[in-house]
């Protein structure tokens, strides 16, 4: 396998002077769970980043002999591999500082603070993407269409098809095989300021300035029902039940909702809030645009809809696909600048809860992918906080921030936005059947579990501050770290695909990166002249793409922590970003109307 046969002893013991215990290193591998994979192994100074990772293959095949799938996943798998200052041999206590070994494990060795070689040293691994994206390098079309600037851009799962929201008010669908328009949606009435795609890949969401959700067929190109109506301020984010948390209750419940004899009155969102019984200091009005309309906020309750309204028309909450088979409906939440998450489930018109606790606008949400299936939203109150959807119920409130919280992210973002769909872009074979959709979500969910260990979440603030923490179940939020550099707020934050990687990109026109275990300061990446607006990462997690109010693009190389490839060609900020699940398209909207499509 070319790995030195010193490395297949524990602290062998050496045969030359030249080659004595001062050009030997004991090292102990790590996974992503901080769990000490195999013995400990005295290897040279001089074996190399290419040799370490065949030690490891070998350790990792020895423990999944006779699981099959376990050895086809590690055939041919490449590693990230990180030099921990020391530790103890059984690992109870990691290292918040490490060295990337990107030539041999001497030189880690040397730019570590490690103390010496006598230490039983702390080799932390993380499986590589099995693909590569190639870098973009040209815009390969300009596509006009929009008549105001381009506020959003979203891929579909699959990544064959690109949505787009402007301040025409419009929605567009566009064909990334092509580079075509395939439609123009309107229902919106003012500024598109979201879109995001359920990850079956068959419907899509739009919110804007209007305070109304728009969800659309992508496959039709209509509305699937009228506009969901509720809030009361701009709708800034939206958020999909994650498709393998779609339980058989849920599918049973939506059956019974569509026969003939189901009760299809609908409740008008504007009576959900006084729908719980309290008392009249229970409730104090918010602000809103209009002094007649009051949201009801109970102390330690949430609110949820229940009191009649006059009937109003619905859709079916199942429907067929093009592929064939029954589809029930996901959950969405809306976030918006009134303070509230709405929670909808589509075909119906009512939120079937309003969340309510927030004291000043909502600034994003996430769902959580773990068996919890948290509602996370930050919010201009400086707080985080955690709900429980299907009860309506606040877990958890999450405190640290001084000044807005701009901007969430979740390690499992990606995993949880291509849902069923190979990141490769290879499908044996179509879909036959919801449950093998969710099967095959469920897969990849678990895989990625396995491989980081647990979910994270990162917040990003108006104070030039990020909270790194750890989600541990139970309403448990353990905080990793506080990450500190910017200098001034934050405006976007994502985990690179593998999770090992944060970026975040700040109106100080910088980009840092940073451990995603651990919060560690990496690196800053600097040559934007303007605030970094949106950041996209790769499939494959090795590239990073950032869009800035220069009316620049540029292509990060993570591993080297260098420009790759700057990408001018916008004439005014550049608002939209979005790189596609497969990495084949990378996406761009700005100020001056153009959509531009970006290849290798």
């Amino acid at each position: 396998m070319g790995v030195p046969e010193e490395a297949s002893r524990k602290r062998k013991a050496t045969d030359t002077p030249e080659d004595g215990a001062s050009s030997q290193l004991v090292i102990q591998f790590f996974n992503q769970k901080e769990e000490p994979v195999g013995c400990q192994f005295s290897v040279p100074k001089a074996i190399s980043k290419a040799q370490l990772e065949q030690l490891l293959l070998q350790v990792l095949t020895d423990a999944a002999k006779g699981q099959e799938e376990e050895l086809a996943a590690l055939e041919g798998r490449r590693f990230s591999l990180s030099l921990g200052s020391s530790s103890s041999s059984s690992g109870s206590n990691a290292s918040s500082a490490s060295t990337e070994i990107t030539e041999t494990l001497g030189a880690a060795f040397a730019a570590s603070d490690a103390k010496g070689a006598e230490e039983v040293l702390r080799v932390s691994f993380s499986p590589l993407a099995a693909f590569r994206v190639s870098p973009l390098t040209r815009c390969s079309s300009a596509l006009p269409g929009h008549e105001e600037a381009i506020l959003a851009a979203a891929f579909s799962p699959e990544g064959k098809r690109l949505a787009t929201g402007g301040g025409d008010t419009s929605v567009r669908l566009w064909d990334l095989n092509t580079e075509t328009p395939l439609q123009t949606l309107r229902g919106h009435s003012n500024w598109v300021l979201c879109v995001s795609w359920a990850s079956h890949g068959q419907l899509f969401a739009s919110s804007g300035m209007d305070g109304t959700v728009c969800i659309w067929d992508a496959d039709a190109g209509a509305l699937v029902g009228p506009p969901l109506k509720g809030h009361t301020q701009p709708v800034v984010s939206l958020a999909w039940q994650p498709l393998h948390l779609v339980s058989s209750e849920d599918v049973a419940a939506e059956a019974v909702a569509d026969s003939p004899t189901a009760d299809t009155t609908a409740v008008p969102a504007a009576k959900q809030e006084a729908s719980q019984s309290g008392g009249k200091d229970d409730c104090e009005a918010t602000r809103s645009n209009s002094s007649s309309n009051k949201n009801c906020k109970a102390k330690g309750k949430q609110l949820s809809a229940a009191a009649k309204g006059p009937p109003r028309p619905r859709t079916s909450s199942l429907w067929k696909t093009r592929l064939g088979f029954t589809l029930p409906s996901l959950l969405l939440a809306s976030g918006s600048k009134d303070g509230t998450v709405r929670l909808w489930r589509v075909g119906q018109q009512q939120a079937l809860r309003v969340l309510a606790l927030h004291t000043q606008p909502v600034t994003q949400i996430k769902w959580s992918g773990g068996a919890e299936g948290y509602l996370i939203s930050g919010s201009r109150d400086t707080t985080v906080k955690v709900w429980n959807p299907h009860k309506g119920t606040l877990v958890k409130e999450l405190k640290g921030h001084a000044h807005w919280v701009n901007t969430l992210a979740l390690n499992s973002d990606s995993v949880l936005r291509r849902g069923p769909f190979d990141p490769r872009g290879r499908t044996e074979r179509p879909f036959t059947s919801f449950a093998e959709m969710k099967e095959a979500a469920q897969r990849q969910f678990d895989q990625f579990l396995k491989e980081c260990g647990h979910e994270a979440l990162l917040s990003g603030s108006d104070d030039s501050t990020l909270i790194l923490r750890r989600i541990k179940g139970n309403g448990l939020f353990e905080e990793v770290g506080r990450m500190t550099g910017h200098q001034k707020l934050i405006n976007c934050v994502c985990f690179s695909p593998d999770g090992l990687t944060i970026a975040s990109g700040s109106f100080d026109k910088s980009i840092r990166l940073w451990k995603g275990a651990t919060g560690q300061y990496l690196a800053t990446l600097r040559g934007h002249v303007g605030p970094v607006y949106q950041l996209a990462w790769a499939a494959d997690s090795r590239l990073l793409l950032s869009g800035s109010g220069d009316s620049t693009l540029k292509v990060w190389d993570v591993a080297s922590r260098k420009l790759k490839h700057d990408l001018p060609g916008h004439a005014d900020e550049v608002y939209a970003v979005d790189w596609s699940p497969t990495g084949t398209h990378a996406a761009s909207g700005s100020k001056d109307r153009i959509l531009r499509v970006w290849k290798h």
